[in-house]
């Protein structure tokens, strides 16, 4: 049986493309036992991995699904949080890729990703022990009937605060894209000073952003992508768009995607990007 930690993800909406197959497989290729929580039946999931009820862990309060991806991106940034606080795994992204077998000895598994010439803690891969204070203090927000994020700017949360005053309640979910994950993360990891376990970026998030197209470049960059300190290459979702707006969602022959594709023996054709990841119904907000 294999030591190395469980590796957990959450998948809503349209069946996996080849992208996060990919990333699921190089898991498992890796040693590890990868958990894929669900809530209604999914095609494409690769052998070996093992289908868990994710509302046993914690069930969305709002509506998620196709074409919600602003919901549902704020449902998989509070159900991880609630996973970290209720099992020892850790959380990956489907579209987070390992290089590398993840060895963590303390309970922390968090990374800074370079970002407008400055480091964040990003939670596109997150472990942290079920006795984190950050973490403590991040499901509390996230919970609360109407949250004003301490993040936010001074005028946005004088505007929320006031609107607090009047009796309204509101969800994460009704709030800006990002304010439920790195943001959250990375201002409670610092008050707690927890921060200090943050791993450079080259380490979970390696070469630069994902607008700026490294893993479809031909010939790639091995030397910033798998640098000898990465353990996970992120895909982002950036990517599969530039995918299908500018490849037909295929990946460039010989492209950093390509090579990984063909490193796990998995035809891009076979589990193609959905046109549909483009579309996003409206969303209400405060």
């Amino acid at each position: 049986m294999s030591s190395l930690p469980i590796i957990s993800s959450l998948w809503v909406g349209l069946d996996p493309s080849y992208i996060e197959i990919l990333c699921m497989k190089s898991f498992l290729d890796a040693g590890h036992r990868f958990k894929l929580y669900v809530m209604d039946d999914v095609g494409n999931i690769p052998d070996g991995v093992e289908l868990c009820d994710a509302r046993e862990v914690y069930a969305p309060e709002f509506d998620v699904g196709p074409r919600l991806r602003h919901y549902n991106a704020v449902y998989s940034d509070i159900f991880r949080l609630h996973l970290l606080a209720q099992r020892s795994e850790i959380w990956a992204d489907c579209d987070a890729y390992c290089l590398r077998p993840f060895v963590f000895e303390n309970g922390y598994c968090i990374g800074f990703e370079a970002h407008k010439g400055t480091n964040s803690i990003a939670n596109g891969v997150l472990g942290l022990p079920s006795d984190s204070p950050a973490l403590k203090a991040a499901l509390e927000l996230v919970h609360d009937p109407a949250p004003v994020p301490p993040y936010f700017s001074a005028a946005d949360r004088e505007r929320l605060e006031a609107l607090r005053e009047t009796g309204r309640t509101w969800g994460f979910h009704n709030l800006t894209w990002g304010a439920s994950g790195p943001m959250l993360m990375d201002h409670f990891l610092r008050e707690t000073g927890e921060i200090v376990h943050g791993l450079e970026p080259n380490v979970l998030y390696p070469g630069p952003r994902a607008f700026r197209r490294p893993l479809m470049r031909v010939p790639p960059k091995l030397d910033k992508i798998e640098t000898p300190e990465t353990l996970s290459v992120h895909i982002f979702g950036k990517t599969k768009r530039f995918l299908l707006q500018e490849f037909d969602g295929l990946p460039p022959e010989g492209s950093w995607l390509d090579m990984a594709l063909r490193r796990h023996g998995i035809p891009a054709e076979d589990y193609p990007i959905s046109p549909d990841e483009l579309d996003q119904l409206p969303r209400e907000s405060v």
